[in-house]
C-alpha cells in the first residue's frame, strides 16, 4: 500500500504533554513531505483554536488544508473552506433542555466560534479568548446561536462524566475526546467524514491515507482509512482497531516511530 496522505490527531498524539512537537516527530514529518506525502491534522478542537496552534507549531503552510471540529470543518490558516454535521433543531433543543435539567455547564461549537452561558467557561479555549474577533464568547441564551455542531463538557469527576453520557439518544454520539473532555455530536459528524471530504478535494482515495490517533473520537478514522495507527498512550478501543501501535508514547517520538516503520 502506498500512503499519499498522513492524517494526525493533535492532542496526545502528535503534540507532547506541553503542547509542542517533538523534534524527532517533526523530522519524520519533513521526511514524509519530501516523499510527496500530504501531511495534515484532524482534531476535535474548534478550528479557530486549531488554526492558531498550527501557525505557532509551523505545521504545514498557509494553504494546507486541515480538518477541525471533529470532522465538521475543513480550513486553512487563512479561511474556513467547508462545514458540515450540524444538529437538527429538534436534537439541539432536546439536548439543551436535558442539560439544564441536570445543571451542567457546557460549551457549544459552531463554524463561527465557541459559545457558552456560564462565565466560568471563559477559559475553555484560553488561546483564542484574546483574539480580536472573539471566537470564544459568552452568550445569554445558547438556543439562539446558529449551526450548532457539538456540545462539549469538561468533567471533574466520574459521576459528572457518567451523567453527561445519559444525555445522548440514538441519533447522537457521545464520546471521550481526551483527558477530561466529553462531547456529544450528531452521529454523522466524525473525523472520517471530514477525511472523506478532504480526500475528494485533493483526489487521494481513502485506501492511500494513513491516520494516527489516541482517543475514542479517533475511532472512525482509524477504522475507515487505508492504514489506521495508534500511539502507545491510546485508549484500548483505538489500539484494538489500529493495524499497528507504537511502542513509544506521544512524549517520546510515537509519530516518528510509526512513520519510519509503516509509512516511509
Amino acid at each position: 500500500m502506498t500512503i499519499k496522505m498522513l492524517v494526525l490527531d493533535l492532542d496526545d498524539t502528535l503534540l507532547m504533554t506541553d503542547k509542542s512537537i517533538n523534534p524527532i516527530d517533526r523530522k519524520a514529518l519533513g521526511a514524509c513531505e519530501e516523499r510527496g506525502i500530504f501531511v495534515t491534522s484532524a482534531s476535535g478542537r474548534f478550528y479557530g483554536s486549531q488554526r492558531i496552534f498550527l501557525e505557532k507549531l509551523e505545521l504545514g503552510d498557509a494553504d494546507t488544508l486541515h480538518i477541525g471540529d471533529g470532522g465538521g470543518t475543513i480550513f486553512t490558516r487563512e479561511r474556513l473552506v467547508f462545514a458540515q454535521g450540524f444538529f437538527t433543531e429538534r436534537q439541539y433543543r432536546f439536548l439543551l433542555r436535558r442539560i439544564k435539567e441536570k445543571n451542567l455547564s457546557i460549551a457549544v461549537t459552531t463554524p463561527e466560534g465557541v459559545f457558552f452561558e456560564d462565565p466560568a467557561l471563559g477559559a475553555f479555549y484560553p488561546e483564542i479568548m484574546s483574539e480580536n474577533h472573539l471566537m470564544a464568547r459568552r452568550v445569554s441564551d445558547l438556543t439562539e446561536i446558529s449551526d450548532p455542531m457539538r456540545v462539549i463538557f469538561k468533567y471533574s469527576s466520574e459521576i459528572e462524566k457518567e451523567l453527561f453520557k445519559t444525555l445522548a439518544d440514538d441519533s447522537l454520539s457521545c464520546y471521550h475526546a481526551g483527558r477530561n473532555i466529553m462531547e456529544i455530536a450528531p452521529v454523522h459528524l466524525n473525523k472520517l467524514r471530514g477525511i472523506k471530504v478532504l480526500s475528494d478535494m485533493v483526489d487521494i482515495p481513502l485506501d492511500h491515507i494513513a491516520a494516527v490517533g489516541d482517543s475514542d473520537n479517533d475511532l472512525p478514522m482509524i477504522e475507515g482509512v487505508g492504514l489506521g495507527l495508534a500511539v502507545a498512550n491510546a485508549s484500548p478501543k483505538i489500539k484494538k482497531a489500529a493495524a499497528y501501535t507504537s511502542s513509544q508514547d506521544n512524549d517520546h517520538g510515537a509519530v516518528a516511530e510509526l512513520i519510519e516503520k509503516y509509512i516511509l
